[in-house]
């Protein structure tokens, strides 16, 4: 029986983990460390919910074996997790070595009190629970927040330990203090002496008094294996701290509780860890006051001095691990520049060191020097017992000069924090080492040290501290800034925890590459939506140099940073960074986050959307010839034009907004998600310039406006999408061709405006007109309109039947897509057939295994049912194994495929997607929506659309469902390659 550890999604302690902390104490006091720990709660929360221990009454004791079974059916499965356990993880290894022999010694001849024991903290657990879901005060908890919950509660164990054993050493010292008063009376009589000596009376008070204080070294042994199992969590969660710190040049969020929280907990171990050493000193100084020795002490081996040594270990650890740069320097560092930084001490005021503020020093040193300090470190760990060296022989390695490179660390008795904040640094001079290879100056990386030296009690404890920085890449020149922070970036990505200075690796996956860019991205701009799938797509052609690439395709630094594009003067990240600040700047920002900038878009693509769009639509797109430019490309009847890139030094001139609002050519604005919008409502002229208005100094303000050539804009624009244009004399007719799906959705949403044309379900009529905003039934009435406006007479008959088949064959064509059919039966009735289309260069896998199941005569879909129906949400089915919605095979020999992409999103009704189970679980079922779903979003694969079949899918929305499955059974017939 193989239990995972920590709880299941659905059992009772993970809703004890979205308690409130309030509620988290009630539970915490439930549990003793003795006899039922909470880690063990935790870890083992499915096996103690399962529901086959629920027959056993503790209170029978013929239910003593069921109550065994149960007791050894839990060390079973205690013992099967520490073996799966890696060698790596011994933390957890250690912890559950302990609760299996917690249980084992505490119930094995009891096994009903476990019984016992297990139905009390269940009860007590739904108890609470169900009284903080009457209250509105719950707040959401994940398993951080418990972990963090759980490091308290531990701690306070040990702090309670701590004051216990603080009260069994008062009271030996008492008992100590009895017995010498007694001894010493009793030698005012020599004659007793003797005679007293020989009696076994005091050699056995002796003997309990000796181990009295065995049992005290006992706990004190345990409890320091505790408290270095704890500051080893600490560590670890430090360790995270300083990861997230390392990603926020990248764009990575700050977590400002983090800290804080670490801080509570460095404070109370500190706490503990002196109070414990100060006892244990005490328990030597009564040892040596005792006026006899017990007859057993020479054979005892003096444990207490070891014990002190390991407490005096691990309080160097604590203060050396908690020294902290909580603010990092500026990583890309120009000399000559005022720059800050801020160190903190996570102990606080705990060993009283702020008595005596000490002083913190900053050094600059580079890579290699970075290495050596790490060697001479490892080589005096053993002399100075933490392996940090003096603050004179860091010093040495000094490779720069430093302007006000000290500060006194101060202590805010408000916020609980000791810090040094380093406010005016100034780098004044570098001595750079010799270069590597083809290294530039920019690829040079150095770090900033910094020292302290701590001094606890009556400086009965000396401590060594330093915290080296993130790497530092020194500059001289802003031209420079943009190849160093290329470094920094590909450092702060692609390191690994606890490297070598500064060890990074020459090439990564593209994955990793381009979730780095969009987080650098997204944080730069500060925008709440990343970067489109076909912004990355088209960000990886670029760095690929138009190479097929894949998720797994490898990205080295060269690529990256070091070779040009092709055919262009610049690197990949000099065009991506110059693109970005363009963006960063405020009145294009403003812009991008409206969606109105499409942005990374190859030229074909961008005027193969255009060619599809009304004449008059303009998008603006990153150039890719220029740095930090944005291309104007727009529709001119059925023409696509490019304007020159604009620079910023073109918008310091006319903003974008003011430049789009003065070409006249653009009518509607093409956004990044696909939908084209007037430009009025993305774009505004600035109302508050009057013309011909004097300002206070009588002069009449000039504005500048940007206009295109005359040949360009020669030609009007047309009534709509320029797919094909039929042209009688001046007056220009252009039709717009609909899937038979789209048609019926169009008419749907304009159905206040075409409920006079004809019925809903009338499908006879394929055609309308829009003329002034009013929509008339044929071409007849556009033709008659023209003659009467305008003399205009008709001579062309054409067939807008067979302009729409050929637009159809153009389509499939042009984009390369494939498309299937299903056939529906309700009961023994035909309803009709859905035509899908799918989206074969989007998510080609999920297409195929789609396409396979169509067309096999093995595995497919024939016969198949719909088996959910959810009225204006989605219809699902394909479940080809029982058709009872939980089954389903993928055309491929796995069972499950992976989920491919989330590009396709949920916007509309009929779009086709994948049903799954949870995240890679896409087998054969699928569904097909009914309305905007966008909470399907990044949760299942997308992969085509309806496009014939509006009156099929309505029916089966229509058709009658208890609990959302059909109750008279809805088929597939048939299906295949349309």
């Amino acid at each position: 029986m193989n239990q995972p550890l920590g709880p299941g999604p659905h059992s009772l302690w993970a809703q004890v983990c979205q308690l409130d902390t309030e509620s988290m104490h009630q539970i915490r006091i439930m549990y003793d460390s003795r006899f039922f720990p909470i880690e063990f709660r935790h870890y083992f929360a499915d096996l103690i919910e399962m529901q086959q221990w629920d027959g056993i009454n503790p209170d029978h004791p013929d239910q003593a074996e069921n109550a065994q079974i149960m007791l050894q059916e839990w060390l079973k499965t205690i013992q099967h997790q520490i073996a799966n356990i890696q060698p790596s993880d011994f933390l957890t290894r250690f912890k559950l070595i302990e609760i299996m022999n917690t249980i084992q010694n505490e119930y094995a001849a009891r096994p009903l009190e476990l019984v016992r024991r297990r139905k009390e903290v269940l009860a007590n657990e739904k108890q609470v629970v169900a009284r903080a879901h009457e209250s509105s005060s719950v707040e959401a908890r994940g398993p951080l927040q418990m972990e963090d919950e759980t490091i308290r509660a531990i701690l306070q164990d040990l702090y309670n330990c701590t004051q216990k054993t603080e009260e069994c050493l008062r009271e030996a010292q008492s008992a100590q203090e009895y017995f010498v008063i007694r001894y010493q009376e009793q030698l005012r009589y020599e004659h007793e002496v003797r005679r007293l000596s020989q009696e076994p009376e005091h050699q056995e008070r002796c003997r309990q008094f000796m181990k009295e204080k065995e049992k005290y070294d006992q706990e004190l042994n345990a409890r320091a294996q505790n408290i270095l199992l704890h500051q080893l969590v600490l560590e670890k969660k430090l360790m995270g701290w300083k990861q997230n710190q390392v990603l926020l040049f990248n764009g990575g969020q700050n977590d400002d509780t983090a800290l804080k929280n670490i801080q509570e907990y460095c404070e109370k171990l500190a706490e503990i860890l002196w109070s414990n050493r100060q006892q244990i000193k005490r328990c030597e100084l009564q040892k040596t006051q005792l006026p006899i020795s017990s007859p057993d002490a020479s054979a005892q081996e003096p444990e207490l001095p070891r014990f002190n040594a390991q407490l005096t270990a691990q309080l160097s650890s604590l203060v050396t691990s908690s020294f902290v740069i909580e603010r990092q320097p500026p990583q890309v560092l120009k000399t000559q520049t005022r720059f800050g930084a801020q160190v903190r001490l996570l102990i606080g005021n705990k060993l009283s060191i702020h008595v005596n503020p000490p002083q913190v020093r900053a050094i600059i040193v580079s890579e290699a020097q970075a290495r050596e300090i790490l060697i001479a470190e490892d080589s005096a760990h053993h002399l100075e017992g933490n392996g940090i060296l003096n603050t004179k022989m860091y010093e040495s390695y000094a490779t720069g000069e430093i302007l006000n490179s000290v500060s006194t660390m101060e202590y805010n008795s408000t916020s609980g924090i000791l810090s040094a904040n380093f406010r005016n640094m100034s780098l004044r001079r570098i001595r750079r080492p010799d270069k590597k290879g083809s290294d530039t100056v920019t690829e040079e990386k150095f770090t900033i040290l910094f020292l302290a030296e701590f001094h606890v009690g009556t400086k009965e404890l000396v401590f060594y501290v330093r915290a080296l920085s993130l790497p530092i890449v020194v500059i001289v020149h802003g031209n420079q800034e943009t190849n160093a922070s290329a470094s920094i970036l590909w450092d702060n990505a692609f390191s690994e925890p606890q490297r070598i200075p500064f060890a990074v690796p020459e090439a990564v996956e593209w994955h990793r590459l381009r979730d780095c860019l969009n987080m650098k991205w997204k944080a730069e701009t500060c925008c709440s939506f990343d970067l489109s799938d076909r912004s990355l797509a088209y960000l990886g052609f670029k760095l690929f140099r138009g190479n097929p690439f894949n998720d797994k395709s490898i990205v080295t630094w060269a690529m990256f940073n070091k070779e040009n594009l092709v055919n262009r003067t610049f690197t990949f990240w000099q065009w991506f960074d110059s693109t970005l600040k363009l963006m960063k700047d405020r009145k294009c920002n403003k812009h991008w986050q409206q969606q109105a900038i499409v942005g990374f878009i190859s030229k074909p693509d961008c005027e193969s959307i255009l060619c599809q769009q009304l004449s008059g639509t303009f998008m603006l797109r990153f150039s890719d010839s220029e740095l930090g430019a944005l291309t104007f490309a727009f529709n001119q009847a059925g023409i696509v034009q490019h304007l020159k890139p604009q620079t910023t030094k073109d918008f310091l001139v006319k903003d974008l907004n003011g430049q789009c609002c003065d070409f006249n050519q653009f009518m509607y604005c093409y956004k990044q998600d696909g939908k084209t919008v007037p430009k009025s409502e993305l774009f505004q002229l600035d109302s508050a310039f009057e013309k011909d208005a004097p300002t206070h100094d009588g002069y009449v303000p000039v504005q500048i406006t940007v206009s295109m050539d005359d040949k360009l804009t020669s030609r009007s624009p047309g009534f709509g999408s320029p797919a094909s244009p039929l042209q009688q004399g001046v007056i220009t007719l252009e039709t717009e061709e609909y899937f038979e799906y789209q048609w019926s959705q169009f008419r749907k949403e304009n159905r206040d405006n075409m409920n006079h044309l004809w019925q809903d379900d009338d499908d006879r009529n394929t055609c309308c007109v829009l003329i002034d905003n009013e929509y008339h039934e044929d071409i007849q009435y556009f033709y008659s309109f023209c003659e009467e406006k305008f003399n205009y007479e008709e001579s062309d008959e054409t067939d807008y039947a067979q302009v729409a088949n050929q637009a159809l064959e153009t389509y499939k064509k042009d984009n390369k897509r494939e498309f299937c059919y299903l056939k529906f039966s309700k009961g023994e009735k035909e309803i009709g057939q859905v035509d899908v289309e799918l989206f074969i260069n989007i998510v080609p896998k999920t297409c195929e295994n789609f396409k396979n199941l169509c067309t096999s005569e093995e595995r497919s879909y024939k016969n198949s049912i719909i088996h959910r129906v959810v009225p204006n949400g989605w219809i699902q089915g394909g479940d080809i194994e029982a058709g009872k919605g939980d089954g389903g095979h993928s055309s491929y020999s796995e069972k499950f495929f992976a989920d491919e992409n989330f590009a396709v999103k949920h916007d509309i009704r009929g779009i086709l997607g994948m049903a799954n189970q949870g995240p890679h679980t896409n087998n054969s079922q699928f569904y097909m929506t009914l309305n905007s779903t966008p909470f399907m979003d990044k949760k299942y694969v997308a992969f085509g659309r309806v496009i014939r079949g509006s009156q099929t899918l309505n029916t089966i929305e229509r058709a009658e469902a208890v609990n959302e499955r059909p109750t008279e059974p809805i088929t597939v017939t048939a299906s295949g390659l349309l």
